[in-house]
């Protein structure tokens, strides 16, 4: 599905606790998406520390949803940043 993920767009955030979580677009116009695997960064200074975690989703083509998952937090004052690294899903018929 490399192509197919190329289509997802969309933004997140940490946001109240360890909750990381946002809005994501599926571009695609006949595949329906039910698995992201999201690479998280964590940067504190120098240091940076990815992990990878996995949402179970349901997004039709051409559908925008919201998203979001628990991580494990950095130190205070980390920020951090995401990016799509993979989606399962299957056509639509």
């Amino acid at each position: 599905m490399v192509k197919e993920r190329l289509n997802l767009t969309g933004r997140a955030s940490l946001g109240y606790s360890n909750h990381y979580s946002g809005n994501i677009y599926n571009g695609n116009e006949s595949i329906t998406v039910t698995e992201l695997k999201v690479k998280v960064t964590t940067t504190n200074g120098k240091s940076k520390t990815s992990r990878y975690y996995i949402d179970e989703v349901n997004i039709p083509p051409l559908t925008s949803i919201s998203f979001g998952f628990d991580i494990i937090l950095g130190g205070n004052g980390s920020e951090y940043s995401w990016a799509i690294s993979s989606a399962k899903g299957y056509e639509e018929k």
